[in-house]
């Protein structure tokens, strides 16, 4: 399978090893760091490109930043229509203590709302 990594954190720099020595095909990018997107994808034999060609040629995405940057990414990789998204993005603020989203909407309910058309899991 074809997965697109979103993010280079906790999340996707663990996970996107494992998925590519299990035999998928992994497509890094969005990190503060080009630096280490071009070292995942050398340790994996994956890849690093732009937002937009890597969400164009995945099969499934995994959306791993942080909340503050889901505006941005999701503006760099289109509207996701039929795409499968894997969301680990838990909306917290920039300090990591205090959910910015409820108690009457979650962050999926947002990122559903966000882009419709994108098959969301969560």
């Amino acid at each position: 399978m074809k997965i697109a990594i979103l993010g280079s954190g906790l999340m996707g720099a663990v996970l996107g090893p494992v998925w590519a020595q299990a035999g998928h095909a992994v497509t890094f990018r969005y990190a503060r760091s080009a630096d280490k997107l071009a070292r995942l994808a050398d340790e994996t034999g994956g890849a690093h490109a732009p937002v937009s060609q890597a969400v164009q040629q995945a099969e499934a995405i995994l959306l791993s930043v942080h909340w503050s940057r889901i505006d941005d990414v999701l503006s760099q990789a289109g509207d996701l229509a039929g795409k499968l998204v894997l969301n680990c993005c838990v909306p917290l603020d920039e300090a990591n203590e205090t959910l910015v989203l409820g108690p009457y909407t979650s962050g999926a309910e947002e990122l559903a709302r966000m882009r419709p058309q994108a098959r969301w899991v969560s």
